[in-house]
């Protein structure tokens, strides 16, 4: 009967010891959020003495803003503004007959020296390289 109080006993003292080492543990975790959130408060109150105390920096903000809050209602009241339609008329079909198009901005080609080529020539030079 002996050896099963010591068993008993045994058990009793692992259990104290790992419930010990727990309890140590969340004391270490308790003391870990504490400081956090002592850390947190501090910067907290710093943020609230930098909001009291406007910088330099907040009044060149402040300013843009106002300046772009003008431009906005500027802007507003330009869209806003009735503008005349504009002025639409039917183009009626030219008279003139158009012979030749003009390529005015191709670089191969020199408008001081044009020459007026045949359709036919053209069409018998193809004709003859493609038979080659």
């Amino acid at each position: 009967m002996s050896s099963l109080l010591m068993t008993s006993g045994d058990a009793s003292l692992a259990t104290v010891h790992q419930l010990s080492q727990q309890l140590h543990i969340v004391s270490e975790i308790a003391e870990s959020l504490t400081l956090r959130l002592l850390s947190l408060e501090q910067r907290i109150q710093q943020l609230e003495v930098q909001v009291d105390q406007p910088s330099v920096n907040d009044e060149e903000s402040q300013h843009l803003l106002t300046e772009s809050s003008d431009r906005l209602r500027h802007l507003h009241g330009l869209l806003s503004e009735e503008h005349p339609e504009p002025e639409l008329r039917l183009v009626e079909a030219s008279e003139e007959q158009v012979d030749e198009t003009v390529y005015v901005d191709d670089p191969q080609m020199d408008h001081g020296d044009e020459q007026i080529v045949d359709d036919s020539d053209l069409d018998q030079e193809q004709i003859n390289l493609l038979s080659a």
